[in-house]
């Protein structure tokens, strides 16, 4: 699935397996990466295998969208939307532009949960000057203009940054989509579907980079 839709489950199968990635976030539009503003993060993705008999007779699919581009000056990127099945499983969009998306969140529904010594795992990527390569979670997008963004394995990596004159590297993803270039001589680059995150711009210049959508893949296992 690239759009909602409904699944209608086949029979003579045993068990469904699944990837499930949410949106990328969008890139900022400003003169250099810091605090809230850089590269768009990438969706999170969600891989599981359930029994058949824990699927109804269909299930309402969601496609969260990726962020949109920015094109005002001096404005942080746009966070994607949450990709699901029913209510088997759900993948959050970041909890801001610059978080990557997860497949797990803190009780308050709007924080990441970074697991002990801060390396993500089903965990989406959480932006600083440092940041860290994800598994299945969205890699952040960086918000330090000497830095490359990071990647991800499954989840969407984020896109590019830039200090207004030097431009640093989009993250790259195994099997989720890839971020977006940032660019400080036109319009940014989005990000690659599924889940990539777009590529930061430059004020006055030209538009970051959009958030590409997130998808849904569904298999039956004999």
């Amino acid at each position: 699935f690239t759009s909602s839709g409904t699944f209608t489950t086949p029979p003579g199968y045993v068990k469904f397996s699944a990837l499930v990635w949410s949106g990328g976030a969008s890139g900022a539009k400003n003169t250099a990466a810091n605090g809230a503003y850089g590269a768009g993060a990438g969706g999170g993705c969600f891989p599981f295998t359930l029994d058949a008999s824990s699927f109804g007779a269909s299930e309402t699919i969601t496609v969260g969208a990726g962020g949109a581009s920015v094109t005002a000056n001096t404005t942080i990127g746009n966070v994607g939307g949450n990709s699901s099945i029913g209510a088997l499983a759900v993948v959050y969009a970041g909890s801001s532009p610059i978080n990557g998306g997860t497949a797990l969140m803190r009780s308050s529904g709007s924080t990441a949960i970074v697991i002990s010594g801060g390396i993500p795992n089903y965990e989406g990527g959480v932006a600083s000057t440092a940041p860290f390569m994800s598994v299945y979670g969205g890699s952040s997008g960086s918000n330090n203009a000497s830095v490359d963004t990071p990647g991800s394995l499954y989840g969407g990596a984020g896109g590019g940054t830039h200090d207004g004159t030097v431009l640093k590297n989009a993250g790259t993803s195994v099997y989720g989509g890839n971020g977006g270039a940032a660019s400080t001589t036109g319009n940014a680059t989005a990000g690659t579907a599924p889940g990539g995150g777009g590529g930061m711009g430059l004020n006055s210049v030209g538009n970051s980079g959009a958030g590409a959508r997130g998808e849904v893949r569904i298999w039956g296992v004999i």
